[in-house]
């Protein structure tokens, strides 16, 4: 009989997060000034992304919609007790929850009767992708010092995945 507990979040929930996670940044990439120019010679299959990527973008930000409220979901049910978030994980979801607050004003701004002008939508831009940049540069050195975005709590001897 088998005693180890199961993971917190299954392989397709990972699975579909990093697909989620890789279509928002080739459609965020999209949004670029130098996909316009470019990608027409050098990057023909990144073609229809050029033409389509806010609406791309946003389909990867409702996939990521989904899934956060899925994994808060699971994490306040099964997660609160058995693990604790790691500063890795802490700094992931701050960056997350401020990539999508962001990433709301964004879409506000886009709405015919609501928008931003001036220094409050260069703000609202520059930190979306300044958080975007961020949480790239946060999964990089998790990856590189082999950290965890969250740990079983003290009493266990076993880590969690990510």
């Amino acid at each position: 009989m088998r005693t180890e507990r199961r993971p917190l979040f299954g392989f397709l929930f990972r699975l579909l997060w990093r697909i989620s996670v890789v279509w928002a940044v080739v459609s965020g990439f999209a949004h670029l000034p130098v996909i316009y120019r470019y990608a027409e010679a050098a990057l023909p299959w990144l073609r229809p992304a050029a033409y389509s990527g806010t609406v791309a973008h946003y389909w990867a930000a409702a996939a990521m919609l989904c899934l956060t409220s899925y994994a808060a979901i699971v994490w306040l049910v099964r997660g609160t007790r058995s693990y604790s978030l790691t500063p890795f994980g802490m700094l992931r979801l701050v960056l997350l929850a401020l990539l999508m607050l962001s990433g709301l004003g964004l879409i506000l701004h886009n709405c015919q009767d609501f928008s931003f002008y001036g220094p409050v939508y260069t703000l609202i831009k520059h930190c979306h992708l300044g958080c975007a940049l961020l949480w790239a540069l946060l999964v990089l050195v998790r990856l590189a010092r082999r950290g965890l975005w969250w740990d079983r709590r003290r009493g266990t001897d076993r880590r969690a995945r990510a």
